[in-house]
């Protein structure tokens, strides 16, 4: 008799749990159509017409710019892979239904409820002077009815607001997908804009000082625990703030005493020097230290070395 209770007492609290889910979900899809009627205002605002078909969307005042192609979300993005969006852009998916994907509660992945949160999309940023993504934050998905295809506004959940007005330093963010894909973004503030300007003006200023001698080290390294080091000083003789285009010399390299330099800084932050017979040739970033730092090879490919010169706070040899 004991054992039919417990039976029985097992089952209602089975059941009931299950009754439970089952609100729970229908809750979740139940549409608020005072919240919906704004998301739809909002939507027709940001994005106007999605004119390439299903995808995900970067929104800005009414002109909506698809997203085509995704990056590893593993290791660093290439410049060019970053996209620079407005503080007031909205990420969009269009034509993308979502109502059945699994989802996120708890940190556990479970049938219901799938939007607003969903398995393996969230946010991560990389801070300055990281290498990897800070960490990682869900990634919010809000339908919006009303279109003749589903609709989803998506809300990073995270520090997105001091991200965008300037007051904590990043180098990029990332929409990161299943699959360890991403979207990269960095915002357009006024904050981000003036660091930029600065050290602008920094690179310039320290390009056009050919009073000025700078340190460098060119590093190599066949095996894991044979790195070689060989140190060498370059001065930029000159550069044409106009074009970018730039003089070096470098001494401290190889048998010759100078070898001379040409190239072109094509952004503040990106430095291309080659020998006048093309044979060596350095594409050089400035990392998050502050120094330009790239690969040195040689043009049939098999000579390959890193370079590093710190250029913006070194002193005058």
């Amino acid at each position: 008799m004991k054992k039919s209770c417990s039976r029985n007492r097992y089952q209602i609290l089975l059941a009931a749990g299950l009754l439970i889910a089952v609100a729970g979900c229908n809750q979740n899809n139940t549409v608020d159509h005072a919240a919906n009627k704004q998301l739809v205002v909002m939507a027709k605002k940001d994005c106007g017409v999605f004119s390439d078909g299903i995808g995900f969307y970067v929104c800005t005042h009414g002109y909506a710019q698809k997203l085509f192609w995704t990056k590893s979300s593993k290791g660093k993005p290439k410049k060019d892979d970053i996209m620079t969006i407005s503080t007031d852009s909205g990420i969009y998916a269009y034509g993308m239904d979502f109502s059945t994907t699994m989802g996120v509660t708890g940190g556990l992945s479970v049938a219901f409820p799938a939007p607003p949160l969903l398995a393996g999309y969230g946010f991560g940023y990389v801070g300055d002077g990281s290498k990897s993504l800070n960490r990682y934050w869900a990634a919010d998905f809000l339908p919006v009815k009303g279109y003749e295809a589903e609709v989803y506004k998506i809300i990073f959940r995270g520090p997105v607001g001091s991200l965008k007005d300037g007051n904590l330093e990043y180098q990029y963010m990332a929409f990161l997908l299943p699959g360890n894909k991403a979207y990269y973004f960095k915002y357009d503030s006024e904050k981000k804009r003036q660091q930029e300007k600065l050290l602008r003006e920094k690179v310039s200023s320290a390009l056009s000082n050919a009073g000025r001698t700078y340190a460098g080290v060119l590093i190599s390294k066949a095996l894991i625990f044979d790195e070689k080091r060989l140190p060498f000083k370059i001065r930029f003789l000159t550069f044409d703030q106009n074009t970018g285009e730039v003089v070096a010399e470098a001494s401290g390299i190889g048998e010759a005493e100078v070898i001379v330099f040409k190239g072109k800084l094509l952004d503040y932050d990106h430095l291309k020097l080659a020998t006048e017979d093309g044979n060596v040739q350095w594409d050089l970033e400035l990392t998050d230290n502050r120094v330009f730092s790239g690969f040195y090879g040689t043009q049939d490919g098999l000579t390959s070395k890193r370079v590093v010169i710190t250029l913006l706070d070194s002193a005058k040899s």
